[in-house]
Order: structure tokens, then sequence, then C-alpha cells
């Protein structure tokens, strides 16, 4: 199963990316393989649309704003749910993850969907770069894989 996070890098709330931030360094920080995708890029129109479809908004919103999590193209839920999972340490059921999702597990390669171009990338490609949009863990290592 693969963690999809839709993000917004244009978002001028403070507070939206406060939370997007957090949810990106906890899954980092667990070596949880996913994938941000980020609303904002004129080429993931299709996967806002999606997004915004499938998930579901907080109390006081209209629509569903960045952070939104799935699971494959299951809705997992928003920052709030995460934020709770986590400090209840229930991350896992949160996300829908078996144990196979992570770090032990993950798959050696990757592939990234660039707007119908599909790149291949092994696991020492693209190291240490910060412009990342899919995030996978191996093995300890991180693997970045940019635009």
């Amino acid at each position: 199963m693969v963690v999809r996070v839709y993000v917004s890098s244009v978002s001028g709330n403070i507070e939206i990316k406060r939370k997007q931030d957090f949810v990106l360094t906890v899954l980092g920080s667990r070596k949880i393989a996913h994938e941000q995708i980020d609303i904002a890029d004129p080429s993931n129109e299709e996967k806002k649309i999606y997004m915004r479809e499938h998930a579901k908004p907080a109390a006081n919103d209209i629509a569903p704003l960045p952070p939104q999590i799935f699971s494959d193209d299951q809705y997992c839920g928003n920052y709030d749910g995460f934020l709770d999972a986590n400090e209840n340490d229930d991350l896992k059921s949160f996300l829908k993850l078996s144990h196979s999702t992570t770090t032990e597990h993950a798959v050696e390669a990757s592939t990234v969907d660039h707007g119908g171009d599909v790149e291949h990338h092994d696991d020492d490609d693209d190291m240490n770069h910060s412009d990342e949009h899919h995030h996978d863990v191996d093995e300890g290592h991180d693997s970045y894989q940019h635009e």
C-alpha cells in the first residue's frame, strides 16, 4: 500500500503549511514510505479533483483542505485524524498499513509519475535532494525523487 499525502506548495496559510510539514515529518521519521501529491501543480489536476471528491472537509471548512491522507485510494483522514492517531500510537491502523509497508520490507526501487511520464529510480539515485515529490524509505536509507 502507498500512503498518499495531498499537500499544496503554494498555500499562503501558515497553519496549513505547518500541518503539512508535521505529517510529512512524522512519516519520514517513522520511515513510512509515502507519496507527496502537490495539488497546486497543474499536472495533478485530476488528483486534486479526486482528493476533493473523496476527502471530507473539517467541521468549519466548505471543501477539504490539505493535508489529506489516503492509503492507496482509501481515505484515511485529515490532519486532525493523523494527529490523534500519532498521539495515541495508532498510526499504522489510521494509515491502513501492514508491517510490510515499513522500512524492513520496503521495495528497493520506486516509480514516480510526473503527469504521464513515469520515471524509474533505484534506491541510490537522487539522494539528498530537498525538492522531493515522492519519498520512499528502504533499509534505513532515504531516497528522494524530484521533478
